[in-house]
């Protein structure tokens, strides 16, 4: 979780989360770590500023609210001139100043401040522009937030829990102040920003801080190891003088006032125009010039960078939801040299219906200190990330001397699993930059079974394309990283070959013959999957199957063939990998652990040399600036996508040249009052970029349609946008995209489906948007030719495959479909042909799950939503309010939850139980109602609504119901 998200969770229903970035609070020399965030609540926006118990921020409870300041006519935020900062890594000075504070923050130089820093801008614009319309701006939703902050300060007072008085009392006095004195120290004290946290003194003396909270969170209250948490700044004590008001450069940066507002709130003109008439000078926020810093810095890093080698452990293991009942050493702790870098993976952490469902699992913390007590003892490692999603598990460790160059730390996880989301399959990620060299290392768990190659490859390719890091401005891919590990259970089998051939050549050590029969080495020859990657020799056994507590081959009844399932794979320049082994002395699960060492050559800075190539950058981009205009040639301004289909994404091609004689920087900018800079429908890669003089960057239009964004295509609204894309310095673009939906029977109504008689396609556009926008009306036109159905016939049609096919299949609601057979199974649903169901069930059962989930209306529909949730725990009550709602609906409702009684009669073929069917149907019959998506944020409220959703569909799975 980012910091973005910890503070959303604290957040009013209503209330979003626009940006956030770590931040210093400086008063004199005292510094203290704070979390500066940006929240809007209907069009206004307020600045919050917390305080942090520990730094990263991971969750809600790593924060707490300190004060919240309206962004509003008194609200000034003046920003150091870059010219003054030194190095590119130091910090960024920014003075905060209402009608009642006046405070002087620095914010961690980099693209986190600059979107900060533009989000802050675009707040100010807004407010002046609302503003001079007349519109009336009360901030109440703040004033709330101000007037509990004031009754917790004064209950915190009045119990000096902190002890604050005594230990002011022991602050040394120079002499004795005089009256006057006093009474301009109790001013003082009166205007002080935040005088709970920081007091001044009475006597002249430097004020003292309140000591902030060492607290840790669960994974952190490990004294008796030598495994530390990341640092937090909190205690850091380096010496800042506190500026004058004027020290921080022009106050003009978002100046406004009430008066001045008031005056030019009757007349018209644009919000540029405004500002210029108050004396408001737009700035160019500080942090924009970074990316144009560094992509010249980059240019030269041959010139103030440093090769250096630094050992890396790759390892993982798939343990088969054991405990960790054994020490990891023979794993983690075999090498002589202790590694620079660990990042150990985990699949199957935890097979519990619990963690699949819920995700929800002690064994994180079970096995995380399994793996601290594990590591080499001549050293002292720092967790640098943990991440999780149900079974697979990801920690990145670095010893302590190493944690101070490690930055831009991010996590992020992909659900492979049915539906595209479920965390039984999928891969989780950690990103960071060491030193100058940017690494991922990526943890996996591939669809199983040996036939399910295809699946794999799929699987891989959906980690590739959704895993995105967007805490930096543009996403951030997988490939777009110097150094890229990739491990976990891959699943890749040995195939072609009976069991019993296989284990004659693993008697004869006969490795390279066997391994022409290994799929992930022919998918990789066929280019198939894992481009540009590199694996090591393999000269170790298979690392599955085994029978669990010894080293003999699986002896199941199902006997599976011995394969090579567990891999570590690499990408990058400069890689050099000293050991690739597996570990047969830890016999608890089925499979056995796989370990690397590689040898990394990573970028490293002269710092004397870097400041002087930073500092004749500057020359040249000044002299630059002040000669020339940032000047684009783009080679197209409108864009049609012709015939765009449900799931099924359409592609084009943007160049953006720099034909002038400066760097630019662009980047695709929100129109006014959207929160975001396209529709839904369309994405934009990259959304934001650097480009130098004579160079061109592609941009890829993406229109694509999901469960997400059919429904509103489906009654008639147009694909029309239009992007704005910002030169910063230089002047806007205007590109016009457009095109066509093929409406698809994914994304309808039940009430317009049950009125279809024929194929989706074979219905009149018109006559198709009509019975979506108004449905009551469109009802008698249409049910003059024919009765309605009592379903409809998508549905019917994808359970009756099912119910004759799947019934016993296992994993039928586990396993995900491929992406081809969906497709297919669309325009058989869409056209009527062909007459029987293509794709194999788990792609049926897959697209029976989209269908749902995609209706414009959910099954139960949004307004019954909170009472079903209420009386989820009473059967009879759910009953009632289950005929309440839309005949056509309850319909459905009954005949799903009848098909999954039918499929609960085959419990021991198709390994399926009541309670993993009502978690997975009460999430789609229930959906969330928009705008209640924020009241739900917290991870263990969150647990208890999709408990409630799962008990109310589970009184109707295994109670029959009949009106």
């Amino acid at each position: 979780m980012d910091a973005s998200s910890a503070v959303q969770e604290n957040l009013n229903p209503g209330e979003r989360c626009v940006a956030s970035v770590d931040a210093t609070l400086v008063q004199d020399w005292l510094r203290s770590s704070r979390l500066l965030s940006i929240v809007d609540c209907a069009g206004e926006q307020a600045l919050f500023i917390y305080t942090c118990s520990k730094t990263p921020v991971i969750c809600a409870d790593d924060i707490t609210l300190e004060t919240a300041l309206p962004i509003k006519g008194d609200f000034v935020c003046n920003v150091e001139s870059e010219s003054s900062i030194a190095l590119p890594g130091a910090d960024v000075p920014v003075r905060i100043t209402t009608n009642e504070t006046d405070v002087v923050f620095e914010l961690p130089f980099g693209s986190k401040a600059t979107i900060f820093l533009n989000e802050l801008n675009k707040a100010m614009g807004m407010f002046l522009q609302r503003a001079s319309r007349g519109a009336t701006l009360t901030f109440n939703w703040v004033e709330r937030y101000r007037q509990q902050l004031q009754e917790l300060s004064h209950d915190k007072a009045q119990q000096d829990f902190f002890g604050m008085n005594d230990f002011v009392a022991h602050v040394p006095s120079v002499e004795q102040p005089s009256t006057e004195q006093l009474q301009d120290n109790n001013q003082q004290q009166q205007d002080w920003p935040w005088s709970s946290i920081i007091t001044p003194t009475t006597d002249g003396t430097t004020p003292v801080v309140l000591p902030e909270s060492e607290g840790f969170g669960f994974e952190d209250n490990f004294a008796d190891l030598s495994v530390k948490e990341m640092p937090s700044d909190n205690n850091s004590q380096r010496p800042l003088s506190h500026a004058s008001k004027d020290s921080r450069g022009s106050r003009d940066s978002f100046t406004t006032s009430t008066d001045d507002l008031q005056s030019e709130s009757s007349g018209g003109g644009n919000v540029s125009d405004i500002m210029k008439g108050m004396g408001v000078t737009t700035p160019r926020p500080v942090g924009v010039r970074d990316g144009i810093v560094r992509l010249h810095m980059s240019k030269r890093d041959n010139e103030f960078t440093v090769m250096k080698p630094f050992r890396i452990f790759v390892g993982t293991w798939n343990v088969n939801g054991q405990v960790p009942s054994v020490h990891l050493g023979d794993w983690l702790s075999t090498d002589p040299e202790p590694p620079d870098i660990y990042a150990v993976g985990f699949q199957e952490l935890d097979l519990s219906k619990e963690a699949f469902l819920f995700n929800d699992s002690p064994r994180e913390d079970e096995w995380y200190r399994k793996v601290a007590d594990s590591l080499p003892r001549k050293a002292i490692y720092k967790k640098v990330k943990l991440i999780r999603l149900v079974g697979m598990m990801l920690i990145v460790f670095a010893k302590e001397e190493h944690v101070e160059h490690i930055t831009e730390v991010a996590a992020e996880t992909v659900g492979t699993g049915i539906m595209g989301k479920m965390g039984n399959k999928g891969g989780v990620g950690v990103r960071l930059v060491f030193h100058n060299t940017t690494f991922i290392f990526v943890n996996c768990h591939l669809a199983a079974h040996v036939e399910e190659f295809e699946r794999r490859n799929q699987d891989y390719n959906d980690i590739c394309s959704r895993m995105l890091f967007k805490d930096f401005g543009s996403p951030i891919h997988i490939s777009q990283h110097d150094v890229v590990f990739w491990l976990g259970d891959l699943n890749y089998r040995i195939s072609e070959i009976s069991c019993d051939d296989v284990k004659q050549m693993l008697n004869k050590n006969a490795f390279n013959k066997l391994f022409e029969f290994d799929q992930l080495n022919n998918q990789m020859r066929n280019q198939k999957v894992f481009h540009n990657f590199t694996e090591g020799q393999i000269n170790f056994l298979p690392t599955y199957k085994y029978d669990t507590g010894t080293d003999d081959w699986d002896s199941s009844e199902k006997g599976r063939a011995p394969a090579w399932c567990d891999r570590i794979l690499y990408k990058g320049s400069c890689i050099e990998q000293l050991e690739y082994r597996n570990h047969m002395k830890l016999k608890i699960s089925d499979h056995k652990p796989v370990s690397s060492i590689f040898n990394v050559q990573v970028k490293t800075t002269d710092q004397k040399k870097y400041k002087k190539v930073y500092e004749d950058v500057i020359r040249q981009l000044d002299r630059l600036e002040n000669e020339f205009l940032p000047q684009v040639t783009l080679t197209k301004l409108d864009f049609i996508f012709n015939d765009v289909m449900f799931m099924e994404e359409q592609s084009q091609s943007l160049e953006v040249i720099n034909s002038g004689q400066v760097p630019v920087q662009f980047e695709f900018i929100n129109k006014l009052e959207d929160r975001s800079y396209c529709k839904p429908w369309l994405k934009v890669e990259p959304s934001m970029c650097f480009i130098m003089p004579g160079d061109k960057v592609e941009v890829q239009l993406i229109a694509s349609v999901d469960k997400a964004t059919a429904a509103p295509l489906n009654a008639g609204e147009k694909m029309e946008d239009i992007l704005i894309l910002h030169l910063d310095g230089g002047k806007d673009f205007f590109i016009t995209v457009s095109g066509n939906y093929i409406p698809s029977c994914f994304g309808a109504s039940i009430e317009a489906l049950v009125r279809m008689h024929g194929p989706i396609r074979e219905i009149p556009q018109d006559l198709l948007f009509e019975m979506e926008r108004d449905p009551q009306n469109s009802m008698k036109s249409v049910e003059a030719q024919f009765q309605a159905f009592d379903i409809p016939k998508e549905i019917w049609m994808l359970v009756d495959h099912l119910f004759r096919y799947a019934t016993k299949v296992n994993n039928l609601f586990n396993q995900g479909g491929l992406h081809t057979e969906l497709l297919q199974i669309r325009d058989c649903l869409d056209t009527g042909v062909p007459d029987e169901m293509p794709g194999s069930v788990y792609s049926v059962a897959e697209a029976l799950l989209i269908f749902i989930e995609a209706l414009r209306e959910p099954v139960i529909p949004y307004a019954y939503y909170n009472k079903c949730l209420d009386c989820a725990n009473n059967f009879v009550l759910c009953k009632q309010v289950l005929l309440q709602i839309p005949r056509s609906h309850r319909n459905v409702f009954k005949y799903l939850t009848a098909f999954t009684r039918e499929l609960l009669l085959y419990p021991q073929e198709n390994k399926l139980d009541g309670k993993t069917l009502a978690t997975l149907f009460g999430e789609l019959f229930l959906r969330t109602p928009p705008g209640q998506e924020n009241a739900s944020n917290r991870r263990q409220a969150a647990q208890q609504i999709a408990r409630k959703k799962a008990t109310f569909v589970y009184n109707f799975i295994i109670n029959e119901y009949d009106e």
